[in-house]
């Protein structure tokens, strides 16, 4: 198969285009920076089917090679930058995800698969099902709920599967350390007190970027119309802050650190919902996707970095 996937040189589609080109995929990599995407190249496991590299904004894309079986669309202006941004956001998550599209449908594409997010569902009480009326809030999920229907209401022969994903983490070429783990490990390590928002009783639903790639690859995979068009993607369960912390810290112990204690800021309001959680019992029934990589697995994954492991062996 022969799979375009755009912002390739994002934590989720650089990790996605390794993870299919182990399974015999060949990938078309998009991504704005050249030298990541070199780097994505020297990622690339060796023998692998070709994987192509196309350094370009995604608005630069006037047509796809044909032969292109399936798109996944993970390029997106993110949460930060879409709130310093609204037009930005919607310029690119909205009005982006409709280029392509039209782009893929142009060339005759089967399948196209948009990452969206948890986000749309607001703030209503979950797990969140794929059956419950979204209510985004804010310019990032209004604008990703926006590029749902775009895709849902075209009439064409490309079949459109929207997957929302829960908060994306774990080791990768491209990972961000700043994101919720990865900056509890790294304060773990310098022997300093994981700092939480908050009394730490906020929850969070997270996905281990591997269990991602391969529930993507298992859309791609399945022949023939999917039951259905929308699934949520995410960890099966949520954890609290508290909990993540106290996991780091147990997890730096068990390798020799000093961790030092935990230091809630109850003046400091945690970002966000106060509970994050999807409810994935449609992909699990229709796909017989499930996530496996635990917390605990992933914590000693981060601590191991800088050991000289490859992510990618």
């Amino acid at each position: 198969m022969s799979v375009l996937i755009t912002g390739a040189t994002g934590f989720i589609g650089a990790e996605l285009c390794v993870h299919l080109l182990k399974l015999g995929h060949e990938v078309l990599a998009q991504g704005r920076s050249p030298e990541k995407l070199r780097r994505l190249g020297e990622a690339a496991p060796s023998g692998a089917p070709r994987l192509s590299l196309l350094p370009c904004e995604l608005r630069e894309l006037h047509e796809l090679p044909r032969g292109v079986d399936a798109v996944v669309h993970a390029a997106a202006v993110r949460e930060p930058e879409a709130r310093v941004s609204p037009a930005l956001a919607v310029e690119t998550n909205v009005g982006g995800t409709v280029r392509l599209w039209d782009l893929a449908d142009a060339a005759a594409v089967a399948r196209f698969v948009l990452l969206s997010s948890q986000s749309v569902y607001g703030s209503g009480d979950p797990p969140w099902r794929e059956d419950q009326r979204p209510e985004p809030q804010g310019a990032y999920a209004l604008s990703k709920y926006a590029a749902e229907q775009a895709v849902l209401s075209r009439l064409t022969g490309m079949e459109p599967v929207v997957l929302r994903v829960s908060r994306v983490y774990g080791a990768g070429l491209f990972m961000r350390w700043d994101e919720l783990i990865g900056r509890f490990v790294l304060q773990a390590r310098e022997g300093k007190a994981i700092e939480i928002h908050g009394v730490g009783s906020q929850r969070m639903d997270l996905v281990h970027i591997r269990d991602l790639v391969r529930g993507i690859s298992t859309i791609l995979d399945r022949v023939g119309q999917l039951a259905s068009r929308v699934y949520n993607l995410g960890g099966g369960q949520s954890h609290s802050i508290l909990e993540i912390a106290e996991a780091v810290r147990e997890e730096a112990a068990a390798v020799g650190l000093n961790a030092a204690a935990c230091r809630k800021h109850p003046e400091i309001p945690p970002t966000g919902p106060r509970h994050l959680e999807l409810d994935i019992t449609r992909i699990r029934r229709d796909l017989g996707w499930e996530p496996r990589v635990s917390l605990r697995e992933a914590i000693r994954e981060y601590f191991r970095l800088g050991s000289g492991s490859d992510l990618h062996s």
